[in-house]
């Protein structure tokens, strides 16, 4: 005789990317999922800022996180009361990334709203190109291993490095980063493996 176990399902966030898989997770279903056990968010990357406010309104009464998925919509979304971002500018610029939505959390939109426009160019930098293509040469160009793209993606071509390089430049934190990388300052690593 076989034992029936009941099992707490896992948290799950639902991710709308409809950039990447053509298709956009409308409001009412997504307050249907809400409602789900385990579902306990949502990474929203629809750039449609009126359906990001009404799946917020619709589940506003549900254990449920609304989640950016644009880097530059983040504060927008916070505003209408979004919990934070999934983030790849914040590869690249953690510590404003992190100051920015710190900001919106505690209300200092002033604050907030200047990081923002601060980080407003990298945002745009990221996507020059297909994602991940110029978060990994942004990191490769601050000394730090972002390892090769996948195929069919190709490097970033030399203008758009060249203009990347100039808004990497405006960041304190990649300054200081490419500055000991051209230096041939290696980091430590923190796990070293070894073979037996």
């Amino acid at each position: 005789m076989a034992l029936a176990r009941t099992v707490d399902p896992l948290p799950v966030c639902v991710y709308n990317v409809p950039g990447r898989t053509g298709q956009n997770l409308e409001p009412d279903l997504i307050a249907e999922l809400a409602q789900l056990p385990g579902i306990v968010g949502i990474k929203e990357a629809s750039g449609n800022v009126g359906q990001v406010s009404r799946i917020i309104e619709l589940t506003q009464d549900e254990d449920f996180a609304v989640i950016s998925g644009d880097d530059n919509l983040t504060l927008p979304i916070m505003a209408l009361g979004g919990t934070g971002v999934i983030s790849v500018a914040a590869n690249v610029d953690p510590k404003r990334m992190v100051a920015m939505c710190e900001a919106a959390g505690k209300g200092d939109w002033k604050k907030a709203l200047a990081l923002h426009y601060a980080l407003s160019p990298l945002f745009r930098s990221m996507f020059i190109d297909t994602n991940p293509i110029p978060v990994k040469k942004a990191v490769e160009l601050m000394g730090m291993a972002g390892g090769p793209v996948r195929l069919p993606l190709d490097n970033l071509d030399e203008k758009k490095t060249a203009d990347l390089k100039k808004i990497l430049a405006t960041i304190p934190a990649a300054k200081k980063l490419a500055g000991a990388g051209s230096a041939g300052k290696k980091e430590k690593p923190v796990v070293k493996i070894t073979r037996r």
